[in-house]
């Protein structure tokens, strides 16, 4: 059984309590392990642009997860790969691999339900 699933990579900006989409990945379906890295969750004044809408709430209604450990979703997903390949894991392992912390102000993995 899975969940689809966007990951979208965001920055919070300082100044209000609004997420600034950097890039987002499909996964379609991941499994439901994959959603406990996920472990916070945007506040009631917090949102982020998604499909031209402000919200804190995925397509099934809950409220939008994230997680700010990048290293720990990477190893997972290493893991993952290693015993399962997805194509689309390269994709998001890359990504993930590639941000530099240091260049952004509050980077965040979202975990968005559709």
């Amino acid at each position: 059984m899975g969940y689809e699933s966007k990951v979208i990579i965001a920055d919070k900006h300082t100044n209000n309590n609004w997420y600034e989409v950097i890039g987002d990945i499909d996964m379609c379906v991941m499994g439901y392990d994959f959603l406990r890295f996920f472990e916070k969750e945007l506040k009631d004044d917090e949102s982020v642009i998604i499909d031209n809408e402000a919200t804190n709430v995925d397509k099934y209604g809950d409220k939008i997860s994230y997680t700010n450990d990048i290293d720990t979703l990477i190893k997972y997903l290493e893991n993952v790969n290693n015993i399962e390949h997805y194509r689309r894991i390269d994709l998001l392992l890359g990504t993930l691999k590639s941000i530099n912390k240091s260049n952004w102000d509050n980077i965040i993995i979202m975990h968005y339900g559709h």
